[in-house]
């Protein structure tokens, strides 16, 4: 692996029925002291994610979180009756440390009697970047079926008065979660199947190596991934 641009890193927290003062954080002082604690600007924008998604939300954008000195984008905050999504362009364990920070300000703006401590039941994340890696598709299809059939084609199918190809250009492989824990069924949530994904890079040359790469991971497990995956799929 030669190199990681554009990371972005979200957690989806899924809490208990009740465990966030949803009524006490839609006050409109409430919102405004999310908004300017960390910058944030309101959305209207539809967002739709592979966890179902909530009756009520709040969603702010384009944010800002300090932390040692170091200024990291909030590319999206939703909170919703069950959730609190949290997009950042940073590491998931930087995304982290902005959630311990806002939860200290959502249990100080909920006005109820009996505060929760807001820990979520289960922390669902997600990992997107470009990576250049030390392999190319075309190269891994040299001596298969594939590359019989791309000869093929080369030689009886002509398009636009152009010769043609087939060149590989993804990856995708599904990650089921097996026996998930009795305390999701408890709490009525469900896990649903999700790609880890790896494919050329839009508007890029193939010989560049550059592929964008999602995983339903946080990142530092991501980048392993990849890593792991490129051992497997250099050709020596």
């Amino acid at each position: 692996m030669k190199g990681i641009r554009d990371l972005k890193s979200t957690q989806i927290r899924i809490f208990p029925i009740d465990e966030i003062g949803f009524n006490s954080l839609q006050r409109s002082n409430a919102k405004k002291q999310i908004q300017e604690k960390y910058k944030l600007q309101p959305s209207t924008q539809m967002f739709f994610e592979s966890v179902p998604g909530e009756s009520h939300k709040m969603t702010f954008v384009n944010g800002e979180f300090f932390y040692e000195g170091e200024m990291v984008l909030i590319d999206r905050l939703s909170i919703e009756e069950r959730r609190i999504i949290i997009c950042m362009s940073s590491s998931s364990n930087m995304v982290s440390l902005m959630f311990e920070d806002l939860r200290k300000l959502l249990i100080d703006l909920d006005l109820r009697d009996t505060k929760s401590n807001y820990k979520p039941i289960v922390i669902a994340q997600e990992t997107s970047c470009v990576a250049k890696l030390d392999f190319s598709f075309t190269d891994l299809f040299k001596n298969t079926v594939i590359a019989d059939f791309n000869s093929y084609i080369s030689k009886n199918i002509k398009l636009h008065g152009c010769e043609t190809e087939i060149i590989p250009s993804a990856i995708r492989f599904k990650i089921c979660y097996i026996k998930q824990p009795e305390s999701f069924i408890k709490h009525k949530i469900t896990l649903s199947e999700k790609d880890f994904i790896l494919e050329i890079r839009d508007r890029t040359a193939y010989e560049d190596n550059l592929y964008y790469t999602f995983s339903p991971t946080d990142s530092e497990t991501h980048i392993k991934l990849l890593i792991e995956l490129e051992k497997r799929l250099v050709i020596k």
